[in-house]
């Protein structure tokens, strides 16, 4: 995945539900509602995106009484796709889009929690790629699996102990602490 043009970048919001949200809520959402809009399939207008769970106390703009979990997609569109405004760009999206939160986006030159100086240039668009990397491989993940098939969290969180465990940091983590990891 390449970096996304950040002055291209746009976000809109799926709706999940009210908490709490079950695991099989969040699957069933990712493979039908994600997938889908980010797949590579030809009239598809995205070329970069991520997705991440929020509500409106972590960046949904919607209604102070709107207890919804939200996926919250941010995506850039193919150099060939022209769009305007909002209105536009909603007729790229699917329905289930919450329209009325479609919009391009701001504040994204920097990420809670992520030190942009030490990423190649010091360039926050590193930093969104990775992050689009992880989304496409969370996609990729599920859709491995069979399509009815319910996922049991233990599935899940074996694969989430492979990337860890590449670090030392899996159940053995145990193994490094010490002088290469002090904490």
């Amino acid at each position: 995945m390449e970096k996304p043009e950040l002055d291209q970048m746009w976000e809109t919001f799926v709706r999940i539900g009210m908490p709490p949200i079950s695991l099989h809520q969040i699957i069933t959402t990712i493979r039908t509602k994600i997938h889908p809009i980010v797949s590579d399939s030809h009239d598809n207008v995205v070329k970069w995106f991520c997705f991440l769970i929020h509500d409106r106390t972590s960046g949904v703009p919607t209604t102070e009484d709107d207890k919804n979990a939200y996926f919250h997609i941010r995506f850039t569109v193919k150099k060939n796709i022209i769009i305007k405004d909002e209105e536009d760009m909603n007729t790229h999206l699917p329905e289930y889009c919450e329209k009325s939160m479609t919009r391009r986006c701001s504040s994204i030159a920097s990420i809670d929690g992520i030190e942009k100086s030490i990423l190649k240039d010091g360039d926050v668009a590193e930093s969104w790629r990775i992050i689009g990397e992880q989304s496409a491989w969370v996609v990729s993940m599920l859709n491995g699996h069979k399509e009815n098939a319910q996922i049991p969290v233990n599935q899940l969180v074996q694969f989430m102990h492979f990337f860890l465990n590449m670090f030392g940091l899996g159940g053995h983590a145990i193994l490094f602490v010490g002088p290469i990891f002090p904490f």
